[in-house]
């Protein structure tokens, strides 16, 4: 197994507060920067090598939104914390890949961090990325720790004349941002619901001993998911109850309103794979069980059945002197006889009582 580049918490040990210091795993090896400068009437997409080439972007009738791929190299959020005014405590959350979502939210800034699902399909490993977004006026900052994202749907917005994302302000942008990672979880928890309900009706088949391993993973990945949505209901529920914010307008409350209903959606499909989990474990244990009670029933008949063969064998097979039926020329066939007898009327015996 490769070694994961990791760099962990304790390593941050007696730094001061505000220590702009990566925390994760480095999965770019080089660090790529791109802007999006767009108004109504025009676009302009733009990647750049250094946090200096943005400092051009000044024209209040734009909406900047720059995309920041690749945590590792501290010395950008530095320059870009001095450019555009970013405490270095909300850029320090930013930089630390492990901790919980969270958000920050003053009249100058809003800071949402919280997990971007890569995984559609399931089983599978859930694959989770930190997506942090940054809302200024008329600015929009991500920060993403690979390639690859769910954002294609939001360009393609950007570059479509009259659309929302192009006539609206920057709240806008950040709401359509949020809302497409909040959907990105619903097609792998509804592959989940599926593959649990297959999970039980193949336990009703018959059950098998690999199943109690996809039902451990179920569990963990409920584990893994949990965090990623449920703490979104506070957050959305913070920007719902903060209508004096200067950075989010009252119309574009309303989308957010619309997102709430997704996590709550997403947070009820989730519990329900929990309560689906919880009655296949059950199910299995049940199964188990009577998959062993039915072999126990057949080593019961079994041994049931040669318990008055064991013995009249035991008694023809006594050292006595006398015995008579030794001598009698008919005596092998007649203890076979009686004793295959006793075996059918047992078997016969069982059948009729529906134990086997």
């Amino acid at each position: 197994m490769k070694k994961k580049n990791k760099i962990k918490l304790g390593t941050k040990k007696g730094m001061p507060a505000g220590s702009l210091y990566f925390l994760g795993d480095k999965k770019v090896e080089k660090q790529k920067i791109t802007y999006y400068r767009f108004n109504s009437t025009e676009v302009e997409e733009k990647s750049v090598d250094k946090i200096e080439d943005l400092y051009h972007l000044k024209d209040p009738s734009d909406i900047v939104w720059i995309n920041i791929t690749g945590l590792h190299k501290v010395k950008t959020f530095e320059k870009l914390g001095a450019h555009y005014d970013i405490h270095p405590l909300l850029l320090e959350d930013v930089l630390n890949t492990e901790q919980r979502l969270k958000m920050d939210v003053s009249d100058e800034l809003i800071l949402f961090i919280f997990k971007m699902n890569n995984t559609s399909q399931y089983p599978g490993d859930i694959s989770l990325e930190q997506i942090s977004i940054i809302l200024k006026k008329n600015l929009v900052i991500t920060f993403q720790e690979k390639e690859g994202d769910q954002f294609d749907p939001i360009r393609r917005r950007i570059y479509t004349e009259g659309s929302r994302v192009r006539s609206l302000s920057a709240d806008f942008l950040f709401y359509a941002l949020i809302d497409v990672v909040v959907d990105g979880y619903f097609e792998a928890i509804e592959n989940m619901i599926d593959y649990v309900e297959g999970l039980e009706y193949g336990v009703f088949d018959e059950v098998e001993d690999q199943d109690i391993l996809q039902i451990q993973q179920i569990k963990k990945d409920i584990l893994k998911l949990r965090p990623c949505i449920y703490p979104l209901k506070d957050m959305i529920s913070r920007i719902l109850m903060s209508p004096s914010n200067q950075l989010i307008n009252k119309e574009t409350l309303k989308y957010f309103s619309d997102v709430g209903d997704h996590v709550n959606q997403l947070s009820d499909m989730l519990d329900r794979i929990r309560e689906d989990y919880l009655g296949l474990k059950d199910l299995y244990i049940s199964a188990m069980s009577l998959k062993m009670n039915k072999v126990m029933q057949v080593l019961t008949i079994i041994a049931t059945i040669f318990i008055p063969l064991t013995f009249i064998v035991g008694v023809y097979g006594m050292n006595f002197r006398v015995m008579p039926e030794l001598d009698w020329g008919y005596g092998y066939f007649t203890v076979w006889g009686i004793m295959i007898s006793v075996g059918v009327a047992l078997l016969f015996f069982f059948r009729r009582k529906g134990w086997m």
